[in-house]
């Protein structure tokens, strides 16, 4: 090595006027130092281009897939819209039978159903893209819970004990109702038997706290984190309807409202989740 810098027009260091071949051990080891770490820094240099590359192909695919949701989203809301509708009248229609107004209510549910679906979906794409902006308006959290419950359209027993003391949540209308609907269709769903028991409580310093409880098997202690994350069912799903995406929705929803979704231990069985809300004390009626 030393021999091909000496071949080097100019090849000294500067201020030394000193050949390689007179280096001394020292002058030899900070060279050979100084060679390894602009070869450490040549190739780090080469990964932070890799890695830079695959994130921006990962940023590009999931920005198209988000675009994909949207797009089917609202495509697909249009004619969900027109079948809510023509289902509505034809369960109010009086010339058709009892089996022609079952059909349409098992029609109009379902479509309902999917009308929600649709609507996690969208709620997700703007939540990943930071539009989700929540309103911070008071209102009593139990008409809201019977709202999201009627929507369900079950023939099972809603259970709702409201002991909030004249507390009011402050959040967004509408995502609460979303995060209730999601909470009692997994409690429908899952929960073969039995009521649905909702309880809404005033909690620590300023908080409501909403608690959704069902008479199934319950979520194994392994999983309940699992539960929550997008995608992902526990094992006790199987064999039931669903996207694996609700909790997630729910749980950011809540979370951009400032409160808390989680599960929680049930000592008599069953499925437990709660979430919390900031409050404000009713000053007049809702």
């Amino acid at each position: 090595m030393s021999a091909d810098i000496d071949a080097i027009p100019g090849s000294r260091l500067e201020g030394t006027g000193t050949s390689v071949g007179s280096w001394t051990v020292a002058d030899r080891a900070l060279f050979g130092l100084f060679a390894r770490e602009a070869g450490v820094a040549l190739r780090s240099a080469g990964l932070h281009e890799d890695t830079s590359r695959r994130a921006e192909r990962l940023g590009r695919a999931n920005e198209l897939q988000r675009e994909f949701v949207r797009g089917l989203g609202h495509n697909l809301q249009a004619p969900l819209a027109r079948i809510l509708m023509s289902s509505e009248d034809l369960v109010t229609a009086t010339s058709q039978g009892e089996d022609g107004r079952r059909h349409a209510e098992a029609i109009n549910a379902d479509a309902d159903r999917l009308t929600r679906v649709v609507r996690e979906l969208l709620t997700a794409t703007r939540l990943d893209a930071g539009m989700f902006v929540p309103q911070a308006e008071p209102f009593a959290l139990a008409p809201a819970v019977r709202r999201a419950w009627h929507a369900l359209a079950s023939d099972r027993q809603l259970d709702l004990l409201d002991r909030s003391a004249g507390w009011l949540a402050v959040g967004d209308r509408d995502a609460v109702e979303q995060v209730a609907w999601i909470l009692l269709d997994n409690a429908v769903r899952y929960a073969p038997s039995g009521p649905v028991h909702v309880s809404i409580t005033a909690a620590g310093d300023r908080e409501v706290l909403v608690r959704v409880h069902d008479e199934g098997p319950g979520v194994p202690r392994s999983e309940r984190g699992l539960v929550f994350r997008r995608f992902q069912r526990g094992s006790t799903a199987r064999g039931h309807d669903g996207t694996g995406l609700g909790l997630d929705v729910a749980r950011r929803l809540v979370r951009a409202m400032g409160g808390r979704l989680r599960y929680e231990e049930a000592p008599e069985g069953g499925a437990t989740f709660a979430f919390t809300l900031r409050a404000e004390p009713a000053t007049g009626p809702e």
